[in-house]
């Protein structure tokens, strides 16, 4: 049966002259909805004349005449097998086992016509139900919970619940159900109706939030879902044209519930009158439906904030089950945009004989969508004899006039409060074709205002005001007309236009005391050199404006008459005000001579900047260090290692830059301040060509005395991953192929400034060539005679000869590649950000040749002149360029990259293609470096689990939060029984809120007599619980940690353990406001941690390590770890304090903190396991069993890796808060 609007019902509505806000549809005839009723009557009369209206039987037997019958009425249950179930609140069963005569065994029935009757006595009784049709042992007053199961399908079909109660001991029984409808499941409509399809209205599927509003009433509220504006939607109210354009959403309501169906419904409409109104709805009306529901289309408003402000209700009744109230809020659907959009209007006013040129110039319209207000400025020429515009009104011929189109994205229908009419008759008229025409006269009285609204109907929509007091209305052709000049400026050798002195510029006037002050907006570009302008050199180089001025007169600037050509180009000058006086004097006819003053006023006009076209160092540069600057982001990038004077370890050279402005290059100077362990720049002019110059300093580093010779960014290193599948080798083979091309590269000034900071934390130099002698000790017969004997030389007789660099660069590692017959659909790359410390023979970096100890070609080291002595990654955190050349194979023309953290935590990027033989892919990782997925296709990321609060405030009280606890600081006295309270989630995609166990609502009062609980639920389902406690300051609440570390960030992924570790006293940071979380730890540092853990005890100073001197700040941690069997040195008397600590390291030395606690395992189940150390192994096994430390993302343990100062933390939060 096809699906078509219910006749019947429209037959009704129209008798009585009404129109449904709610129309509701029908569907195609389904099988019958099982329902089922059920009560209990102390006779067996009364027992039948309840049956009989339960389901509309004309008659209705029960054999004997026992009494105390609980029935249960069921209809629509077909051929299957059913079972009935009636437990107590306690879960004991009541039917015994004869409760159906005839299948002891199953229990269950078969139905044998369209409506079907049980029917038990409940003095038909035994202990257990054994025998009998009752279990005497769950028989009591109270609630009951009845089920129909159809046991063919396992479905429960049915719920009902009947509260039993006896009476004279137990005599009698009666029973009433009890079932309420509750929060039933809303559903988008199955399709549109009307003639309109269901995309018409909507986008998306809506979702409905459905919660308690006390006794039998319920609110929905619906989201999820875009609505669109309909503006011809005629079917769907044929009588009343307000009901055919606006918003609308089509939903579903269940046909049945427990077994009940609808047999009523009221919906919200409109009057003749298009006032609101209800009308009732019975079963007759509505007998076929869609599969198991019904469709409905709301009409919610003519505009999105007359939809957002409706509540509109409708009421339900199933069955015998008390009527339903459901009140919707439509706030959260996403609306289209409805701003007004205003312009000019530019050419022929159709019918009226006029071009727009004749009546405005100049004419700009400002809208601002907070106080929904249009602001039109330019000039409205003086109209005469237009009789096109009113032919039988002679003064509404003459006058200012501007013409304006106005629009909104969504397209809603828009009208003008006619200010073209005089007098008191002004109305609404619709706005046929967005063309507004304004005589200005008319709105004098208003202030030169006039009304628009969004929204056709005469009622409701929302206002906008046109604001023309701005506009410049010229009273005669004697008054100066101007004009911004945008040509060829008319000077000897120019090339400049007008253009390119200036945009966006207009203006309005203001005549008071016989002066018009002209009074000017818009932008006037900097021009860095413009010598023909003037040959005062102060003169060419600032801000100018060029217009043009005509009059029927002669004009004065200033005491120079005007040249011929009426060009005027006025240099922007602060010290006279921005200001300039004109003149224009003339004969009026019949009169003498007159002169008219005026003031030409730039003051509100944007001077803006020279564009700074670049930065580069100064020959004269007096720091040294400092690197060739950078111009980003408006700022001046500064980076290097630069070095104090020798006289001041606090004070520095002067740098010197120059400052390219396209054509000319200024000179600056800048000033360095030390700020703890920091450079501060301040610039010497602090302006340039209209610009502050501002610095990024984030790259500049103070050299330490252990800093490298160098340090520099380069190139990446791809590979194949030795996990990857075999049969994804040769793809894989060729991915990696193509991004060792050297246009793939991570952004090099990321790279380069963690390049510094590496290498300020390294190592002494008489350490790393120590290093370096080992390892060519251990590769005898690989090394290089030339780089064997250097370095041997470097160890012997001085450090001249060899060079320490750092390189900073990406380690790329090919994961995983997805084929078809097309190519190379999606490859998996995984993305470490690395820095290797090599001790070189060479001092430029660009020449270092790497000796690779793992080679095996014979002469594969033969150019080797430099060993890696360190090779450790760098967390890099900040929004950072990644360029990668795609391999042949990958031909899609789109790139979207899912990146997944080492948490776990996931974001899709979209990257750019761009250029050919390699193609390059380009994005931004905004989280930092693991695994990289790039397809063609968006990926969709799995539900979100973060059930994390931003924000929680409570009235205008200041609220704290420690860990999961917020605290509200409320007056003494102050009655806390009703506050309002306001939760922001940190992700909007939550599924929800509960306030001690009712959905939150915005604005909802909440009573903190005792503790209230705040539940947030994620949008995968997952929890996150809070407190929130008001204190009137007879309690003191915990105080809050305060986070003294610009460089931790809440939500870092360290945030919550250096907290920890700061707040137990474990770890201070490396200055007053830094806690340098991607600083590498050194023994001396984590021995110091471990000390502080102790509580700093005494410690007898013993001259133990020839590296460890008293008074050091480590000294006394030094000994203490080492006479508790915590540090070992070295056999050759030293404790390297300042050596940096690998991950195994640290391990090792919490382990044996801890006691070395014997581990459970023997296996460590990561790629790399076999890069443990032998004494590091116990110590590994037994931090990973109790989750003190973690793999990498690429499922490596990184034993050899440095430990930083974050994963420190995290290794202590680890292990102290779990011991």
């Amino acid at each position: 049966m096809a699906k078509k609007f219910l006749s019947a019902l429209l037959a009704v509505l129209m008798v009585i002259s009404m129109v449904p806000m709610a129309a509701m549809a029908e569907g195609e005839r389904a099988e019958k909805v099982p329902t089922l009723a059920v009560g209990a009557n102390d006779s067996n009369t009364d027992a039948v004349e309840a049956i009989k209206k339960a389901v509309g039987a004309s008659s209705v037997t029960l054999g004997g005449d026992q009494g105390n019958i609980l029935w249960f009425a069921m209809t629509g249950l077909g051929a299957d097998n059913y079972s009935l179930s009636v437990k107590s609140a306690s879960g004991a069963e009541l039917l015994g086992d004869k409760y159906v005569g005839y299948d002891k065994e199953t229990r269950n029935f078969k139905p044998t016509g369209e409506k079907y009757l049980i029917y038990v006595s409940l003095n038909n009784k035994a202990a257990g139900g054994e025998g009998q049709q009752v279990n005497e042992d769950a028989l009591a007053d109270g609630a009951y919970t009845v089920t129909l199961t159809n046991q063919d399908t396992g479905r429960v079909v049915a719920t009902e619940t009947i509260t039993l109660a006896s009476t004279e001991s137990g005599a009698k029984w009666n029973g009433k159900q009890t079932t309420n409808a509750g929060g039933i499941e809303f559903k988008v409509a199955s399709q549109g109706h009307f003639e309109k399809g269901l995309s018409d209205l909507q986008t998306g599927t809506p979702t409905f939030n459905v919660t308690s509003a006390g006794n039998n009433k319920w609110n929905v509220e619906v989201g999820g879902a875009s609505v669109k504006y309909v503006s011809d939607y005629r079917k769907f109210n044929e009588t009343l044209l307000q009901e055919q354009h606006g918003y609308y959403l089509g939903i579903s309501i269940p046909k049945a519930v427990n077994g009940n169906i609808v047999s009523k419904m009221t919906l919200p409409c409109l009057d003749e009158n298009g006032k609101p109104d209800t009308k009732d709805l019975t079963a007759g009306v509505f007998t076929e439906y869609n599969d198991s529901y019904c469709d409905l289309i709301f009409r919610l408003g003519e505009t999105a904030e007359e939809a957002k402000a409706a509540s509109k209700a409708i009421k339900l009744t199933y069955g015998g089950i008390a009527e339903q109230t459901y009140t919707f809020d439509f706030s959260g659907l996403t609306f289209p945009d409805e701003n007004v959009k205003a312009e000019a209007f530019t050419g022929n006013l159709e019918g009226l004989n006029k071009n727009t040129s004749a009546i405005q110039s100049n004419i700009v319209a400002e809208t601002d969508a907070d106080t929904k207000t249009i602001t039109v400025t330019g000039t409205a020429y003086e109209v005469k004899d237009w009789t096109e515009f009113h032919g039988s009104d002679e003064e509404q011929q003459n006058g200012h006039f501007v013409a304006l189109k106005v629009s909104n994205p969504a397209k809603v229908a828009m009208q003008l409060y006619s200010p073209t009419e005089k007098g008191t008759d002004r109305e609404w008229k619709v706005i046929d074709d967005g063309i507004i025409l304004t005589r200005l006269d008319n709105l004098k009285e208003d202030g030169y205002k006039g009304k628009i609204k969004v929204g056709a109907n005469e009622e409701g929509g929302t206002e906008w005001t046109i604001d023309y007091s701005g506009v410049d209305m010229l009273e005669a052709t004697t008054d100066l007309q101007v004009d911004a000049f945008d040509g060829l400026i008319n000077l000897t050798g120019n090339t400049k236009k007008g253009s390119d002195l200036q945009s966006d510029i207009t203006f309005s006037r203001k005549k008071a005391n016989n002066v018009t002050t002209i009074s000017f907006r818009g932008n006037s570009n900097y021009i860095p050199k413009w010598e023909q302008f003037s040959s005062n050199p102060d003169e060419q180089e600032g801000n100018y404006i060029a217009l043009k001025l005509t009059a029927d007169g002669r004009i004065k600037v200033g005491e120079k008459p005007m040249t011929a050509d009426g060009q005027l180009v006025v240099m922007l000058r602060e010290s006279n005000d921005f200001k300039v006086n004109v003149t224009v004097t003339y004969t009026p006819e019949g009169g003498s001579e007159t002169t008219d003053r005026y003031v030409l006023d730039f003051s509100a006009v944007k001077r803006l900047p020279a564009e700074i076209k670049g930065v580069e160092l100064a020959d004269d540069n007096a720091l040294t260090g400092l690197m060739p600057p950078a111009y980003k982001d408006g700022k001046i990038v500064l980076s290097g290692m630069v070095e104090p004077k020798d006289s001041n370890e606090n004070l520095f050279n002067d740098g010197k830059i120059k400052i390219d402005l396209g054509g000319k290059k200024k000179d600056v100077t800048i000033r360095f301040i030390k700020n703890g362990d920091k450079l501060e720049a301040v610039a010497d002019p602090a302006e340039i060509a209209g610009n502050t110059l501002e610095f990024d300093t984030s790259m500049l580093f103070i050299k330490s005395a252990n800093a490298t010779d160098d340090a520099t960014a380069a190139a990446p290193v791809p590979s194949v991953s030795e996990t990857i599948p075999e049969e994804q080798k040769e793809a894989a083979e060729e991915v990696s192929k193509a991004l060792a091309n050297n246009k793939t590269e991570i952004e090099k000034a990321i790279l380069q400034k963690y390049a510094y900071e590496v290498s300020n934390n390294s190592a002494a130099k008489e350490t790393l060539v120590a290093d370096a002698a080992k390892i060519v000790a251990e590769n005898a017969d690989k090394v290089p005679e030339s780089l064997k004997v250097n370095i041997e030389a470097a160890v012997e007789d001085g450090l001249d000869g060899v060079s320490t660099i750092v390189q900073t660069y990406a380690k790329i590692d090919v994961v995983s590649v997805e084929t078809s017959e097309d190519g190379t659909t999606s490859f998996e790359i995984s993305i470490t950000p690395m820095a290797r410390t090599v001790v070189s023979t060479v001092a430029d970096p660009s020449k270092v040749q790497l000796f690779d100890p793992n080679a095996t070609e014979a002469n594969a080291n033969r150019r080797a002149n430099a060993i890696v002595v360190k090779d450790e990654e760098v967390k890099i955190g900040e929004s950072t360029k990644v360029t990668l050349a795609l391999p042949d194979a990958y031909k899609a023309a789109t790139a979207f990259i899912k990146h997944v953290k080492d948490s776990g935590e996931a974001y899709v990027y979209e990257g750019k293609i761009t250029g050919a033989s390699p193609r390059i892919l380009e994005f931004t990782s905004e989280h930092g470096f693991s695994s990289f997925t790039i397809s063609a296709e968006k990926p969709v990321l799995d539900p979100s689990s973060d059930a994390t609060l931003s924000e929680v405030k409570v009235g205008e009280y200041e609220v704290t939060k420690v860990d999961n606890a917020y605290t509200v600081k409320v007056p003494e006295g102050t009655d806390v029984t009703k506050l309002p309270l306001t939760l922001t989630a940190t992700d909007s995609k939550i599924k929800g809120i509960t306030v001690n166990g009712t959905a939150y609502t915005e604005g909802m009062e909440v009573d903190l007599t005792t503790a209230a609980t705040i539940v947030v639920t994620a949008e995968d389902g997952s929890t996150a619980t809070y407190t929130l406690t008001a204190d009137d300051g007879t309690v003191a609440p915990p105080k809050p940690w305060e986070n003294p570390f610009t460089d931790v960030k809440e939500g870092a992924w360290y945030y919550n353990a250096v907290k920890y570790a700061n707040e137990n006293g474990l770890m201070d940071g490396t200055s007053a406001d830094k806690f340098s979380p991607r600083v590498n730890l050194t023994r001396a540092q984590f021995a110091q941690i471990l000390y502080n853990a102790e509580g700093n005890p005494d410690v007898t100073w013993t001259d133990k390590f020839s590296d460890v001197k008293e008074g050091a700040w480590y000294a006394n941690a030094v000994i203490w770890a080492a006479e508790n069997n915590v540090l070992a040195g070295y056999a050759n008397g030293t404790a390297r304090p300042n050596s940096i600590v690998t991950r195994e390291d640290l391990v090792s030395l919490l382990w044996r903190y801890a006691g070395k606690p014997a581990p459970t395992g023997t296996t460590l189940d990561f790629s790399d396991a076999s890069k443990v150390s032998s004494y590091a192994k116990d110590a590994l096994l037994w931090a990973v069993e109790n989750k003190i430390i973690s793999g990498r993302a690429n499922g490596e343990l990184d034993p050899k890796g440095n430990a930083q100062r974050a994963e420190a933390a995290q290794m202590l939060m680890q292990y102290f808060s779990n011991k």
